[in-house]
């Protein structure tokens, strides 16, 4: 394919004019184009009002009150929506021919008097600083990513970036890096924001769960790297041929209490206590990390130490059936795993000193979700949620209702949002190119304004996109979010991509049709 490249700027005011008119600065754009980047003046006067069905309808759309799969404070849905456990239809909203999303029953906390304390509350933000030590000794800090809508995005490279960062720390006593005294500077690794949890302390004992808000991509590699030096002292007892260690004494015994220690990390032991991990991400994703962190709770391959993680190798059909996320995970995995390997065990074992004395983390506890995604938009930094996160996960979740289809339609939205490089579109058609997660955010925003006819805030985009899905779900009953995406998200955001790539073709084709024609799932 052939991509004229245009000037941003140029590209967005032109598609700013399309939202006004067919015509733009002499190109004809095909009339359908007002089906993906505007609606008509007459459309949007005779669309029916979001509280069409119901008075019920109306409170809820005003209030917002959702359940959406990245509020970690929502206890009655703590796994995200995941098992369809947000679209709870009552039967009172039935009889009143509400949809589907807007149960009677949606309060979903958003009210003061909704919360647990009847009422506002006033419980400080409390932040801090832990070591790393603190922080992964006990089950005072057990985290869950099952309710993020992103997923773990990190890569090989940002991974080897933070374990050479920590070797490298870890090599710094008695150099440039001490503090005068022969001990390392302190690394620090930031803040991380979490939400408390629901803890139920018959089955896991004594403990807090805290769900993560920011932070994700450092806690779940911070968990591969420990679970990759675990397997390095594991794999040197294996490879030792001396059973006795010589002199007599267990050859093995020094390296399973090194073992015993990482494996305590990662699964905080409790006696009489169900087993539990560090950190557990969405249902889906999590076989692979719970291979990798906990082989021993699980069917492993006997070794002459006991167990090993056991991986589906590259190029089988279980490696290629991964999700994008046990994707990262199992390659992030496999590289530190030999990056660790490659180490002497007398700087792995420094390595893991430094990482539990050394390294700190700020641990921000917010009351609710709501504080803690305050918090995260103001920092303006990482891979944090942002308006298009929260969005993403109402389509994928909230507005549709069997689980197949919300993955299905998670995984369509990350592969649209994957990075337009040369490399991954290069021979890709139109219809299974990337165009970025930006594109896809600036896409919805425009529709949402011209469906709305009026522009979307900043501190309101996504209510605002809200009542754009909302509206249009009302308006074409019996449809979904999974419809949605279909009809469309994905246009919309594929005409963007092209527009602003200057391929006008292209643009023009998109723009006449969604994915399946522009009809959304048919019949």
């Amino acid at each position: 394919m052939t991509r004229r490249t245009s000037p941003a700027a140029g590209a967005l005011a032109a598609l700013l004019c399309c939202l006004q008119a067919p015509e733009c600065q002499g190109l004809t754009v095909p009339p359908s184009t007002t089906s993906y980047f505007g609606r008509s003046p007459a459309l949007l006067s005779s669309r029916p009002p979001l509280a069409a069905s119901s008075a019920a309808a109306s409170a809820s759309s005003s209030s917002r009150s959702v359940r959406l799969p990245a509020k970690a404070d929502d206890s009655s849905s703590s796994d995200g929506g995941g098992g369809g456990g947000g679209n709870v239809f009552s039967a009172a909203a039935a009889k009143l021919g509400v949809p589907f999303f807007a149960s009677l029953s949606d309060t979903g906390g958003s009210s003061p008097s909704s919360s647990s304390g009847g009422g506002e509350s006033s419980v400080a933000t409390v932040t801090t600083r832990l070591p790393l030590g603190t922080l992964l000794d006990s089950r005072d800090y057990t985290f869950t990513a099952s309710t993020n809508v992103r997923g773990y995005e990190w890569t090989p490279r940002e991974t080897d970036e933070l374990f050479d960062d920590l070797l490298g720390a870890s090599s710094s006593a008695g150099g440039e890096g001490d503090d005068g005294n022969g001990r390392p500077y302190d690394y620090e690794l930031n803040q991380v924001v979490l939400v408390p949890l629901e803890w139920d302390t018959a089955m896991y004992g004594l403990g807090r769960r805290y769900g993560v808000y920011d932070g994700q991509q450092r806690l779940v590699t911070l968990c591969l790297i420990l679970a990759a030096m675990r397997e390095s002292f594991r794999n040197d007892v294996v490879d030792d041929d001396d059973e006795d260690g010589g002199g007599g004494a267990p050859g093995r015994q020094p390296h399973e209490d090194i073992v015993k220690e990482l494996t305590d990390m990662l699964n905080p032991p409790k006696v009489r206590k169900a087993p539990i991990l560090r950190i557990e991400l969405r249902k889906r994703d999590d076989e692979y990390l719970r291979r990798i962190l906990v082989p021993e709770l699980i069917e492993a391959t006997a070794t002459r130490s006991g167990v090993r993680v056991d991986l589906p190798l590259p190029g089988t059909p279980e490696r290629k059936g991964l999700s994008a996320t046990g994707r990262r995970i199992v390659e992030n995995y496999e590289r530190l795993s030999d990056r660790a390997g490659g180490l002497s065990h007398e700087e792995r074992v420094r390595l893991l000193d430094y990482l539990v004395e050394h390294v700190h983390m700020l641990v921000c506890v917010p009351e609710t979700a709501r504080i803690a995604r305050n918090i995260v938009m103001a920092q303006g930094k990482g891979m944090d949620n942002e308006p298009i996160d929260d969005f993403k996960g109402l389509v994928c979740f909230r507005y549709t209702k069997n689980e197949e289809d919300m993955y299905r339609t998670f995984d369509l939205w990350d592969d649209l949002a994957a990075p337009p490089t040369a490399d991954v579109n290069a021979n890709a058609d139109v219809e299974s190119s990337t165009v970025g997660r930006e594109t896809i955010a600036a896409a919805c925003l425009l529709r949402a304004s011209a469906a709305l006819g009026q522009k979307v805030r900043k501190n309101d985009e996504v209510n605002a996109l809200e009542r754009w899905l909302r509206g249009d779900l009302i308006e074409r009953e019996g449809d979904e979010g999974r419809d949605f995406f279909d009809r469309e998200v994905e246009p919309a955001s594929r005409a963007l991509h092209l527009f602003r790539e200057g391929d006008l073709d292209a643009f023009r084709l998109v723009v006449g049709g969604g994915r399946r024609g522009g009809g959304g799932r048919g019949g």
